[in-house]
């Protein structure tokens, strides 16, 4: 499963995008507040599964009678509505929709159905993937709120969903088709697609916690250790726990960056991981061994927590395309392409299936991936682009020169 195309109008910053050419990772560059997370965040938003809500009366700490969303049901990611996230829409305009089209490409045999598929003329017989194009809209309905409206869908360029008559029509393109009006299968097709991808923010410090009562079900950066030591008290997941210990323990250190390390290796505790819990006072605390000894997280320094992090959020999530904001944070030039290696050779194994994510490192910048530049101009209006290497560091150089004397020096014709 892969994202390799995406055109969206008045997301945030994004006016009028259009960008084409994505590769299995993909890196983003660009300066502070140009966009970049807003493309993260615009491929979080369009897949994640959304809700209906009805509203709720309740009273709060001071007393105060308030109103808010009550979920009541969790539906596909195309059709239902976004509650409580306000700001969206480029400039606050909600009179203008959202609109988007992106193609996705999947091997056949990922497509739910897809004998019945195949033999209908859905898919490509010489091919081993073949295009899905989602088109839309994200309406809004009130400040805060929004409606997902999916308007048409595409497979091997026949239409396969489409409101132009008003109510929903399926697959009745071509007019031949056996499955016209199969509404079933089109739902397969579509549900392949919930939850499909996965974005890591930023904000993943791990910070003191008090141990709980009740271990979180879904976990943070505020909550990690908690939600580890549930995981390990408990005998119906502790399976999962002791294979998160065994996926820690694969994360590969390959023998390019050995060599560099060297002796920080002997400090490193990924390696025949022994994980551990202790307390003190009331507070809760991950420990670890290495051949030194055994110290509690927080002695291992915040890359290692990065690390930790973003390998237990790859490791639980059934999404097949990571999104991960500012990739290089707290990370040694070695220890960030010891985390591309590894999320390559993910790639390879099939854990997961694409890369998208966020760096200023020009460490991250390799050949064997995509990059995209990201720019932002005086009206707010983001670009995405097709980048390399040479473009990211000139446009680093007429920063500076910028910085130190006003003007930014160009190349002799």
């Amino acid at each position: 499963m892969l994202i390799n195309r995406l055109e969206v109008t008045n997301f945030k910053s994004f006016f009028d995008t259009k960008v084409s050419g994505f590769a299995g990772v993909n890196f983003i560059h660009g300066f502070n507040n140009s966009g970049k997370s807003n493309l993260l965040k615009f491929l979080e938003l369009l897949f994640m599964r959304k809700t209906i809500a009805v509203p709720e009366t309740y009273i709060d700490d001071n007393g105060i009678s308030r109103s808010r969303n009550k979920i009541v049901s969790i539906t596909p990611f195309w059709n239902g509505y976004i509650y409580d996230l306000p700001y969206i829409f480029t400039k606050n305009n909600r009179k203008e929709n959202i609109k988007f089209e992106v193609q996705l490409e999947l091997k056949n045999a990922e497509y739910p159905n897809y004998q019945e598929l195949m033999n209908a003329g859905y898919l490509y017989p010489t091919r081993s993937k073949t295009p899905i194009i989602l088109k839309g809209e994200i309406k809004s309905i009130s400040q805060g709120d929004s409606e997902m409206i999916l308007s048409e869908v595409k497979l091997r360029n026949l239409t396969i969903f489409s409101r132009k008559t008003g109510s929903p029509r399926f697959f009745e393109e071509p007019a031949t088709s056996s499955l016209i009006n199969n509404e079933v299968i089109f739902n397969n097709i579509l549900d392949a697609f919930n939850d499909c991808v996965m974005l890591i923010e930023s904000e993943r410090f791990f910070s003191r916690e008090t141990l709980l009562q009740e271990s979180p079900e879904l976990y943070s950066a505020l909550n990690f250790k908690n939600w580890l030591y549930g995981l390990s008290l408990d005998a119906d997941k502790y399976d999962k726990y002791t294979s998160l210990i065994v996926f820690l323990d694969n994360f590969n250190v390959t023998s390019k960056v050995s060599s560099k390390l060297n002796d920080n290796l002997k400090n490193y505790p990924f390696k025949e991981t022994s994980m551990n819990f202790t307390k003190f006072k009331e507070e809760i605390e991950v420990m670890l061994e290495n051949k030194i000894g055994r110290f509690p997280l927080k002695n291992f320094g915040t890359g290692i927590q990065q690390l930790l992090f973003i390998l237990t959020k790859i490791f639980t999530s059934s999404s097949k395309i990571i999104l991960i904001e500012e990739l290089e944070l707290n990370l040694s030039p070695e220890y960030q392409e010891l985390i591309i290696n590894n999320l390559q050779n993910f790639l390879n194994d099939d854990l997961i299936s694409q890369v998208f994510f966020t760096s200023h490192s020009d460490y991250l910048h390799r050949n064997d991936f995509k990059t995209f530049g990201v720019s932002i101009d005086k009206n707010g209006k983001s670009e995405i682009e097709p980048s390399s290497y040479s473009a990211l560091k000139a446009l680093r150089r007429n920063l500076l020169d910028y910085a130190e004397t006003g003007k930014v020096k160009r190349s002799k014709k």
